[in-house]
């Protein structure tokens, strides 16, 4: 009797509600987890001399892309400036870094802090030389350069 309810396909039992289709292991599944594999493998495989060579060649090319800005800024119209883009909002009104934002002191060299703000390695919005020229920049550099440096962590009590 059990074998005659089970080959009715009305009668046959559904599979789980928390399983997912599209881990069943058949047919375009399969064929996509053996690719996502793959893929992974590939970029695994890139042997440390050739991450090397790439970021040597990036590393020449940024130089290319970011002309040199000069050294000299004024810290007064860079806190203006620091205030008016917004930066307090996720990095602290003295560079203190927040939730969002990393801390900003000791302060990147002009070159380095240029390169962040056109191509942010995390999730800071871009800004290009349309919204911060690269004179604002080195002027928000100059600012942040006159904040004073955070206390080290061996003269805080509390971390003793």
């Amino acid at each position: 009797m059990h074998g005659r309810v089970r080959a009715r396909a009305d009668r046959e039992s559904e599979r789980s509600r928390t399983r997912d289709p599209a881990r069943d292991g058949c047919g375009q599944a399969r064929r996509a987890r053996a690719d996502r594999c793959r893929i992974a493998a590939e970029i695994k495989g890139d042997a440390p001399v050739n991450v090397q060579i790439k970021i040597l060649v990036l590393g020449i090319a940024a130089a290319f892309a970011f002309p040199a800005v000069a050294a000299e800024g004024n810290a007064q119209a860079g806190k203006q400036l620091y205030e008016v883009k917004g930066c307090y909002s996720c990095h602290g009104y003295v560079g203190q870094g927040g939730r969002e934002g990393p801390r900003l002191t000791p302060v990147l060299p002009v070159e380095a802090f240029v390169a962040q703000l056109r191509s942010p390695r995390t999730i800071m919005p871009p800004y290009m030389e349309s919204m911060v020229s690269d004179r604002e920049a080195a002027d928000m550099v100059a600012f942040l350069g006159s904040l004073p440096k955070p206390p080290d962590h061996k003269t805080i009590e509390l971390l003793k």
